[in-house]
């Protein structure tokens, strides 16, 4: 029996988890143990007691709570954490909690993947729902760090410029980005995985205890997690025969009402998580 843990992050969306589940639930899980662990990130509305009502009486789901937000790299570790009381997965998906899975075979195409390729993080073809676009995988961000510091001064430029238009009230943010992507139909070990659902198997917890840097908030925690396979020659594979979707920022819009609002969001724990990327770069040398 091959045991899968499954990681769900919540903040605010519990009806989101919830459908989130639901799609996981309609997998075929003939070979495999699979359990739940669901983690409401300190939510500030009913999403932790209408989950724990949702799944009671679910011996294969755990429903808990962070002590106050965590943010994305730290709240999935706990959750990885809280996956370890209840069992030992041989692979632990981190999935967001606004993911559906519209094809059969999630489990055995992991299982597939593994036997052919011996991957530390795995990632499918994560297709953006809302921006009807492919968002795995992604570029990777220069090694140079004249580079990382000439983007990390844009971004601090982009941010400011943001806050000047809101005050001033100028039209003219577009919304969430869309990025072109020409690669998500092809196979690759070099490229980084999209963070919004990632398959870790114990070959990479050989090296790290707990799936993520713990320096971020949020955004370029799958930066850092190439970083760290790349250093220890770790496999990341992006294998686009298993396609999952994404709804995309249903909690950042819950918590940010205007354009602007969601784009000094970004930019802001942006920010912070290029500060954390380019310390790592720093010590890796």
């Amino acid at each position: 029996m091959i045991k899968i843990g499954i990681v769900i992050l919540n903040y605010l969306a519990y009806q989101t988890t919830i459908d989130t589940v639901s799609s996981f639930d309609l997998q075929d899980k003939e070979g495999f143990e699979v359990f739940y662990v669901i983690v409401d990130n300190c939510s500030p509305n009913e999403s932790y007691e209408k989950l724990k009502k949702a799944y009671r009486g679910r011996k294969d789901i755990a429903v808990v709570r962070t002590g106050n937000n965590l943010g994305f790299a730290n709240g999935n570790n706990f959750g990885y954490k809280q996956l370890l009381l209840h069992m030992k997965p041989d692979f632990t998906i981190i999935s967001n909690d606004d993911i559906l899975l519209p094809q059969q075979g999630l489990y055995k195409w992991i299982v597939q993947c593994s036997r052919e390729y011996k991957f530390a993080v795995l990632g499918p073809d994560v297709y953006s729902v809302s921006g009807k676009f492919h968002q795995s995988p992604l570029e990777n961000h220069s090694r140079d760090i004249h580079e990382c510091r000439k983007e990390y001064n844009e971004l601090r430029k982009k941010y400011i410029k943001c806050l000047v238009k809101k005050f001033l009230k100028i039209s003219g943010y577009q919304g969430t980005p869309v990025w072109k992507n020409d690669a998500y139909d092809k196979f690759t070990g070099s490229m980084t995985l999209h963070g919004s659902f990632q398959v870790f198997s114990n070959i990479y917890f050989r090296k790290y205890s707990q799936p993520y840097d713990t320096t971020t908030f949020l955004y370029m925690e799958e930066d850092i997690l190439k970083l760290r396979c790349d250093r220890h020659n770790l496999k990341m594979i992006y294998s686009p025969d298993y396609q999952v979707h994404h709804l995309q920022a249903i909690a950042t819009n819950m918590i940010n009402k205007t354009n602007y609002d969601k784009e000094l969001f970004r930019r802001k724990h942006l920010i912070h998580s290029f500060r954390s990327y380019m310390a790592l770069l720093k010590k890796l040398g």
